[in-house]
């Protein structure tokens, strides 16, 4: 009897170390990675996921979220001609978040980058919840700043 109960509680505690086992973490580089390669890829939904809300606010503080918000027929318009699409609906229930998404989600940001050419990205440097990954473009380098939020990295900082 007394083995019995030894096996259960060992079985038991298999289960609940099985159950509870989350995946680990993506590395930083792997985050800019990931980062840079949905911004080439106009995926705006994994582009939202790579940022820290810091930076995502950081967008949006210029004043140019709350204009959109405040007349949304006109800026569905003008969104509308620099190839973003949104309904003036769709505009007035947004948030910051569906902002960026939608912004990166476009031809915008990759047109931008595209003339970039050739993307280093070089080895992370880790101080306990923070980290630094250096990118190099066309010469020139810029440290990509994360944090470490919720036990996932995100963006902080970049170029």
């Amino acid at each position: 009897m007394k083995k019995t109960i030894q096996v259960l509680i060992a079985l038991m505690i298999i289960a609940a170390v099985a159950c509870s086992s989350t995946p680990t973490r993506e590395a930083p580089k792997t985050v800019v990675e990931k980062f840079i390669d949905a911004v080439f890829n106009e995926d705006g939904e994994a582009v939202a996921s790579y940022l820290s809300t810091d930076l995502i606010a950081e967008f949006c503080v210029d004043g140019s979220f709350e204009a959109i918000k405040a007349n949304p027929e006109m800026s569905a318009e003008n969104l509308e001609s620099i190839d973003i699409h949104v309904t003036s609906e769709e505009i007035e229930t947004m948030t910051e978040t569906d902002f960026v998404t939608l912004v990166f989600s476009s031809t915008v940001m990759s047109t931008q980058l595209a003339p970039l050419g050739t993307v280093e990205i070089g080895e992370a440097v880790i101080t306990g919840s923070s980290a630094t990954v250096p990118v190099t473009t066309e010469g020139s380098t810029e440290l990509f700043e994360l944090v470490l939020v919720d036990d996932n990295w995100k963006l902080n900082s970049f170029m």
